[in-house]
């Protein structure tokens, strides 16, 4: 199977969509997907539980795409836990009693390299997947091949924020979804919307209500659809981030 490479980041001259009217989206959890394990065909599994549309937009959590490509690790007590939180990070941003901040190898600044903890009485510890992009890719290019059917696909998961309380889903991971769009009606002329963390953040809402690993957004049709989109793209590097 061949994917297409990262498209580049976002700057000056790359042209971006504009945010058009909506009439209405609806949300669908995807019910009756089954435990994911190591090596479980997720975009298998999404195309036999999901009444599917084209144009779709497909909205997996990164934890499933984690533990199907053995992402896991065990711990036992708490000092595995900061040298698994070394592991997964190319440097501490700020480190004390409470909170760790890293930068991962995707770029993503987040809390303690954006590893999901076990719960009480738990040992697993969840990583981010090794590649949200083309993991996206490869659960796109399933669903297609089964149902025919052009869909998006965005990998989400929930990152903390540092000026509000509360944790909220972001994009790490999309496949033909727009990453970014003006907003016509502010007539800035610049990108001012992450399309992709918005869908990853209102598909999440329906996620956590039924307790499942994938939703569907409907209604958007083709207008926020790229063949090219990822969300690599959208991660500020080098002197286009703006705090570092």
């Amino acid at each position: 199977m061949t994917l297409p490479p990262p498209r580049a980041p976002l700057g000056p001259d790359r042209e971006v969509a504009t945010v058009s009217t909506v009439a209405a989206l609806e949300i669908f959890p995807v019910d009756g997907l089954p435990d994911v394990g190591r090596r479980t065909r997720l975009g298998a599994a999404i195309a036999e539980q999901a009444d599917l549309r084209g144009d779709d937009v497909v909205v997996v959590a990164a934890d499933a795409v984690a533990r199907s490509e053995g992402r896991t690790a065990v711990l036992e007590g708490t000092a595995p836990r900061q040298a698994l939180i070394g592991s997964e990070s190319v440097r501490v941003l700020r480190h004390d009693a409470d909170l760790v901040v890293t930068e991962t190898a995707h770029g993503f600044v987040c809390v303690d390299a954006g590893i999901t903890w076990p719960g009480p009485g738990g040992t697993e510890a969840i990583l981010l997947p090794d590649d949200p992009d083309r993991a996206a890719h490869k659960v796109r290019n399933a669903v297609r091949a089964l149902t025919g059917l052009r869909v998006g696909v965005v990998v989400s998961t929930t990152f903390d924020r540092a000026w509000r309380h509360g944790r909220t889903a972001v994009a790490i991971g999309a496949a033909g979804v727009t990453s970014v769009a003006e907003d016509g009606a502010a007539g800035s002329g610049r990108a001012t919307i992450c399309i992709i963390d918005e869908l990853a953040a209102a598909a999440h809402l329906a996620m956590v209500a039924t307790a499942t690993w994938a939703a569907v957004v409907r209604g958007a049709g083709t207008r926020w659809l790229d063949d090219d989109a990822s969300a690599s793209a959208i991660v500020r590097r080098g002197r286009d981030d703006r705090f570092r």
